[in-house]
């Protein structure tokens, strides 16, 4: 993982504008102080509490639910907190920046009670997920807008002559190997590490535009490797 993998994150969980219902969300490896800080007192996990939710004067701001997931039984897999209140978004808003302004609130050690705590990307936290294996790839497309867009936009920049004819040249001879028997001198095995193969190529480019934020030395490594694999299958289909 990046080193940024590792800081917590915060965000407003829900869609944009009014609601009857907003969540605000933070990720991270150990958010006990930040609870602590928070509402004075630990909270039982995965148990809804309904407390006010204050500011550093004391006064509240809103009256709602916060729940505690410990890692790794949560959405990301690490730590999460949810403060659950009325969706208006100027509501939200203060509540993110009361969570940012406790996690720089010195401890007794003189250390910040959550440092380096800071607004998540866009999909950050279907990212995590994925990360820490409690998501593949297509529930994070279809579970966060962002990472489904860039989905579509890498379908599309693919370059659809070479790569969609070789995988339709690929289904079209394991279909007569399964009707015929034969396809030419390739072995039905053949056809499937071909399929195989160019299904591997195409799951890495998608991971590259689901999650551009992560380094791309990863994703061109293992590209290499898959075309060159490639390279060699196909040339079973040509002979």
């Amino acid at each position: 993982m990046l080193a940024r993998h590792h800081d917590p994150i915060l965000a407003i969980a829900t869609a944009s504008g009014r609601a009857a219902v907003g969540i605000v969300r933070v990720s991270g490896r150990d958010l006990r102080p930040l609870v602590q800080a928070l509402f004075g007192s630990s909270l039982t996990p995965r148990q809804a509490h309904y407390l006010p939710f204050t500011d550093a004067q004391g006064q509240r701001l809103e009256q709602g639910l916060a729940l505690y997931f410990p890692a790794p039984h949560s959405f990301t897999g690490e730590d999460v907190l949810e403060l659950q209140a009325h969706g208006g978004p100027v509501v939200l808003q203060l509540l993110l920046a009361r969570c940012l302004e406790v996690a720089q609130t010195l401890s007794a050690e003189g250390q910040p009670c959550l440092p380096r705590l800071r607004l998540a990307q866009a999909g950050e936290f279907s990212e995590r997920a994925f990360l820490n294996d409690k998501i593949d790839l297509v529930q994070a497309e279809h579970g966060c807008p962002p990472i489904k867009e860039r989905l579509k936009q890498s379908l599309m920049a693919l370059p659809s002559a070479g790569l969609r004819s070789m995988t339709a040249s690929t289904r079209e001879c394991a279909w007569r190997n399964s009707t015929n028997g034969s396809c030419g001198r390739q072995s039905h095995a053949e056809t499937e590490r071909a399929a195989g193969v160019l299904v591997s190529m195409r799951c890495a480019v998608l991971f590259s535009a689901a999650f551009p934020m992560l380094t791309t030395s990863f994703s061109i490594v293992i590209c290499t490797a898959w075309f060159s694999r490639l390279l060699a299958t196909c040339s079973l289909l040509t002979t």
